[in-house]
């Protein structure tokens, strides 16, 4: 009778699979904002929000986002002053946001789309003659729901 081995019960491993270097992650360095009837945003900087799972009473769970922030240099336009303006009037017209992440080779490569945006912030970065920094126009906006779409 022949012992078996433990070794022999192995299945081999393909060399491809031991020689392939584990994904990289993305850095958050290039990223394209659109908002919905918006022509260009300009976004320097996002701030992605925390989804949370709420128990309700008497409900079943519900989920609560936190707000999502987007910055851009101040320029000519007041598209954004425009939105939040609009916002604060009864019954604002919620948009859609869409945040694309873009891998090393400029291709996209994770899509996050905000559904039912309004803005409830608007800021200005502060005003410092003695540093010539650029003045950041910041909207934050509450999410009414979020999907996430990944390159195939």
């Amino acid at each position: 009778m022949k012992a078996s081995s433990a070794r022999s019960k192995r299945k081999a491993v393909p060399a491809s699979a031991l020689s392939a270097e584990p994904a990289r992650p993305y850095t958050g360095l290039r990223f394209a904002v659109s908002i919905q009837d918006m022509r260009r945003t300009g976004a320097v900087e996002v701030v992605l929000p925390a989804a949370k799972l709420v128990e309700v009473p008497r409900r079943t769970r519900s989920v609560q986002f936190e707000p999502l922030v987007i910055r851009r240099g101040l320029t000519d336009s007041t598209e954004w002053y425009d939105w939040w303006e609009q916002a604060r009037r009864p019954r604002a017209r919620p948009r859609l946001v869409t945040v694309a992440l873009l891998g090393p080779s400029g291709v996209e490569a994770v899509r996050w789309m905000f559904r039912d945006c309004v803005p409830v912030g608007y800021a200005l970065s502060p005003l410092n003659a003695l540093v010539a920094t650029t003045v950041l126009e910041s909207l934050e906006l509450k999410v009414g729901d979020f999907e996430l779409y990944r390159r195939q």
